[in-house]
């Protein structure tokens, strides 16, 4: 737990401080603002990642609407496009919301990667969510 805590605690200092305590932190919470968490958030969020989430996890939604997946644990389904929805418009229509994102830092180079190439494709310019 405290590794968590420390992981998720805000820094305060100077800029290089700030900079350096930030690049050790594996994972980045991203929450939108009017999200409140649970009382026992951290003791979950523990738990889901030591007993739920799979190894090669990049990105973990803690909350969506209309998610379409296949089971990879209680908590946890991995995100799969719905093939009912049509590629030209990026299969939009399932797996709404990024109210509360967790990501492995050490994957979001690899993970933008992947989503610029879907979301800028020139062929299907239903990809881009405006």
């Amino acid at each position: 737990l405290n590794a968590m805590r420390t992981a998720a605690a805000p820094v305060t200092g100077n800029d290089r401080d700030v900079s350096a305590a930030l690049d050790a932190r594996p994972l980045a919470l991203v929450l939108e603002d009017d999200v409140i968490l649970a009382d026992d958030f951290a003791l979950r969020l523990r738990h889901l990642l030591e007993e739920e989430a799979p190894c090669d996890w990049a990105a973990i939604s803690l909350h969506s609407l209309c998610p379409f997946g296949e089971c990879v644990s209680r908590h946890l389904s991995r995100v799969l496009p719905d093939v009912n929805e049509p590629a030209e418009r990026c299969r939009h229509g399932v797996n709404f919301g990024f109210y509360a994102m967790l990501y492995r830092r050490d994957g979001l180079r690899d993970l933008r990667d992947r989503l610029s190439r879907a979301v800028w494709d020139e062929d299907r310019p239903g990809c881009l969510d405006v």
